[in-house]
């Protein structure tokens, strides 16, 4: 069993999600990018403490329909 294997058996395991064995082997397969992915995304050190750029507004803003 690889690596990546073990860690998606782990969190679905964790989650409670069943999986067929073909369904984890593509998510082991696609899980070494997507961990690189979301370590691209702390790799900005400038952003670290940024906003998310998704929020909520919740003043309403009203336009003239008139």
């Amino acid at each position: 069993m690889s690596d990546a294997e073990t860690v998606v058996r782990t969190l679905l395991g964790e989650a409670r999600l069943p999986a067929s064995d073909e369904e984890i082997a593509v998510l082991a397969a696609a899980y070494p990018d997507f961990k690189a992915g979301v370590e691209m995304l702390y790799a900005v050190a400038e952003a670290r403490y940024e906003s998310p750029g998704l929020h909520f507004e919740v003043s309403p803003v009203f336009g003239d329909w008139g």
